[in-house]
């Protein structure tokens, strides 16, 4: 150890072998190890001020642990940094990579930055608050920063961040995991693989593809909500609204979506527009309310009302006039005759 000169106060301390040290805080045990240390004192208080730990560092708290080439831990902060490696952390949900880890050991905020990559074991491990069908298979994010807060049971990885399972995926500048609550939120620029569906080809399944400006998803109601320029596809076909709500099943395929604001639903040789619109995945039935509500077939017709119910499968269009704002409404329609 070094003195301070002319004060009887320890200013440095430092070992040249592999260490250990163990210190008691917030009712948890924390473990460092490296192949070096070096304990810097507060001359003015004369009290430990910053730990390094350089050299297969290791450090842990309770049952999460952190490795890297260098640590720093703060006495005054309580706040651990973690660098070079890259640097790996994992407790009993998951893993994760990045360059840098800040670690607030008192409040156990963890700061992921840089090239983050977290794997949750399972599902389950991420709170089941992600849409994906493989509740036992694992779930990968990827993003430039992450921030874990387990006493909130939350993270929130932003900067291109990804969450994906498989082919399924949602991206966006933010995705926000709600463990507790069982909640997934993404915004800005979202962009989704999810929820296989019967297509218009009968007996085929695929997954609908999605942009939005915000997409979230609640498991304890199961239902999914995208909002801000909603555009969702699957193969031929396309919906087009401000808002649009899907309940999703057991199955983690669609059983009904409703949207609302300048919908326009689009097949080939069909479309239909209107200010909501109920789709009913099982019974392939569209109701469509609107002013007018609006569904067109090439070569076949136009039927226009307050309400137009349309049978996919069965191509037939079932219209009403009446509605509240205009009680004395007519239903329009104009037919195609082959000659």
């Amino acid at each position: 150890c070094d003195f301070a000169p002319g004060l009887n106060r320890v200013r440095e301390c430092r070992s040249s072998s592999k260490a250990t040290a163990v210190r008691q805080s917030n009712a948890e045990v924390q473990n460092l190890e490296a192949a070096r240390f070096a304990l810097i004192f507060d001359i003015q208080s004369n009290t430990a001020d910053l730990m390094q730990a350089v050299g297969r560092a290791r450090f842990s708290q309770g049952s999460s642990f952190v490795t890297g080439d260098q640590i720093s831990y703060r006495f005054k902060t309580e706040v651990a940094s973690i660098s070079g490696g890259p640097v790996q952390f994992w407790d009993s949900r998951g893993r994760s990579r990045s360059r840098l880890v800040e670690w607030e050991t008192r409040s156990r905020v963890i700061t992921l930055s840089g090239d983050v990559s977290t794997t949750y074991y399972n599902q389950v491990q991420a709170g089941e608050a992600v849409p994906f069908r493989e509740k036992e298979k694992p779930v990968y994010v990827t993003a430039s920063r992450g921030v874990l807060k387990p006493n909130d049971d939350s993270a929130v990885f932003s900067g291109k961040a990804r969450v994906w399972q498989k082919d399924n995926f949602i991206s966006a500048e933010s995705i926000e995991i709600r463990r507790k609550a069982r909640v997934l939120i993404a915004s800005g620029g979202v962009r989704t693989l999810l929820f296989e569906v019967p297509g218009s080809v009968a007996g085929l399944r695929s997954s609908v593809t999605g942009l939005a400006g915000e997409f979230r998803y609640d498991d304890g109601t199961r239902i999914a909500t995208y909002s801000g320029n909603v555009d969702l596809r699957q193969g031929s076909e396309r919906l087009q609204a401000q808002n649009v709500s899907a309940k999703v099943g057991p199955d983690g395929g669609l059983e009904w979506f409703r949207a609302k604001g300048q919908v326009t639903m689009t097949q080939p040789g069909r479309k239909a527009t209107g200010d909501e619109v109920d789709y009913g995945i099982a019974e392939r039935k569209v109701s469509l309310r609107g002013i007018p509500a609006r569904v067109s077939e090439a070569g076949r017709g136009v039927a226009e009302g307050s309400s137009v119910v349309y049978y996919l499968d069965e191509r037939r269009v079932v219209g009403e006039g009446k509605s509240e704002a205009n009680p004395k409404g007519r239903v329009r329609s104009v037919y195609q005759i082959d000659r």
